[in-house]
């Protein structure tokens, strides 16, 4: 018999008798497949090979600065959540992969404001945002406050219409800052004049101060009249802490009386003629 190794075998013309033949197998190299998988800037593995051998096994999700991995899309995927994507054993074909994410949302708190004052405000962003913008709160009637400024440690408030954010991917606070109203003193001191200035501005924060009464050649001070008192015989007058409106004062005064001595004249020559026994500086 012929030993020779063939992959066709052909039997001539003219042959007789009973022939065998063994068939002879090589493994042929299997073919081998790809699971790709667009990261779409995150880290992690980029491909995968296999054959219909390999046992099944697993893509492991990526991960990405400042984003949550919501899934993966691609062959044989439904939607774009798909977080345990595994490929099986005895897969024969090419695979693609796409991942999603969805950025962090960091918050912005603020400082300085009521619930009801921050309503409007931007209280998150991501790293994709650009920047934001504040608007200035309305000033506090009942507590007697202005809006000053925003002030913060964390970006740059300089511009509030326009806070750039670029880069930013920390949780921000921002702090609105508030001022006291100034208010006015008004005084009329009829011509009297005191030893120290009395304050002409106060603020609801002023603690509690007393007016300097004036003094006039020729008249005793006799009081203070204006806001919010009763009169013009009011001493001691004072401008209490947490005052928050304008207020104005008038000095009101008595003529000092001074006595006129007669000497050499009887009593009784001063009563017949009826002479002047005293006199102020409106009289004399």
């Amino acid at each position: 018999e012929n030993d020779t190794i063939s992959q066709s075998v052909t039997i001539p013309t003219g042959q007789t008798g009973n022939k065998t033949f063994e068939a002879t197998w090589t493994d042929l190299p299997l073919p081998s497949y790809t699971a790709s998988c667009d990261l779409k800037g995150g880290q992690g593995t980029e491909s995968y090979t296999f054959n219909k051998k390999t046992d099944t096994f697993a893509i492991q999700n990526p991960s990405k600065d400042y984003y949550n991995f919501t899934g993966w899309s691609g062959t044989d995927l439904e939607g774009e959540e798909n977080t345990n994507v595994q490929v099986m054993k005895g897969t024969r074909k090419n695979l693609q992969f796409e991942a999603h994410y969805t950025p962090i949302n960091y918050t912005i708190t603020y400082n300085g404001l009521t619930t009801e004052e921050s309503a409007g405000l931007t209280k998150k962003y991501t790293v994709e945002t650009d920047s934001i913008s504040l608007s200035t709160p309305n000033n506090r009637t009942s507590e007697d406050e202005y809006f000053d400024k925003w002030t913060s440690d964390d970006v740059n408030v300089s511009n509030p219409s326009n806070i750039s954010l670029a880069g930013k991917h920390d949780n921000i606070t921002i702090t609105a800052n508030w001022k006291a109203n100034t208010h006015t003193i008004g005084y009329n001191l009829n011509d009297g004049t005191t030893a120290q200035d009395n304050p002409t501005e106060f603020t609801k924060d002023t603690d509690t101060f007393t007016l300097y009464e004036p003094t006039k050649t020729g008249y005793i001070f006799k009081g203070w009249s204006g806001t919010d008192l009763t009169g013009e015989s009011n001493k001691n007058v004072q401008v209490a802490n947490g005052t928050k409106k304008d207020l104005n004062f008038e000095a009101h005064y008595t003529a000092i009386s001074y006595a006129i001595d007669y000497q050499n004249v009887e009593n009784s020559e001063i009563a017949a003629k009826e002479l002047q026994t005293s006199y102020t500086i409106e009289t004399a």
